[in-house]
């Protein structure tokens, strides 16, 4: 028996699962026996693994997000890139102006590669200062295309 050795038997017996056994992480980790300093270096590395799986949690989220939007914005953008040039020369001038695209890429991926050696949030203020930039022009530059027939706006 547990008892004839000395441990104590409601220690050693399965207990019955119920609220009073539900305690917190904190009464869980008073009961260890250490001391002080090791209970505080055991919540400080706790939360140090807890705010690094949301950091990256995080850096994930605006990955995908901004995956979205880059996908989004380059699918309107080439619509209305379609409608800018007339019918005749439409697929000249779109493969032209996605070629100088294509272009963009190449230098914005050795740029993107020179800010990744600084910080991440380098490369998520320049991407978002690039599409700012790509949309900016557009809206300043580009051709009115509300409610306006594709035929009126390519001459």
């Amino acid at each position: 028996m547990p008892a004839d050795h000395g441990h104590r038997t409601s220690a050693t017996q399965p207990q019955p699962h119920s609220a009073s056994q539900a305690r917190s992480a904190a009464a869980r980790l008073e009961r260890l026996p250490l001391g002080s300093f090791h209970r505080h270096f055991i919540v400080r590395i706790s939360l140090g693994c807890w705010f690094d799986v949301f950091d990256i949690f995080m850096m994930a989220y605006l990955g995908a997000a901004l995956t979205v939007f880059i996908y989004w914005f380059s699918a309107v953008l080439h619509a209305y890139q379609a409608a800018l040039f007339p019918t005749r020369a439409r697929a000249t001038g779109v493969g032209f102006t996605y070629r100088w695209g294509r272009l963009s890429v190449v230098c914005s991926t050795l740029i993107i590669g020179a800010l990744l050696a600084r910080s991440a949030d380098a490369v998520f203020l320049f991407m978002a200062a690039s599409m700012t930039g790509v949309a900016m022009v557009v809206g300043i530059w580009g051709p009115r295309m509300n409610a306006v027939a594709l035929e009126e706006v390519s001459q």
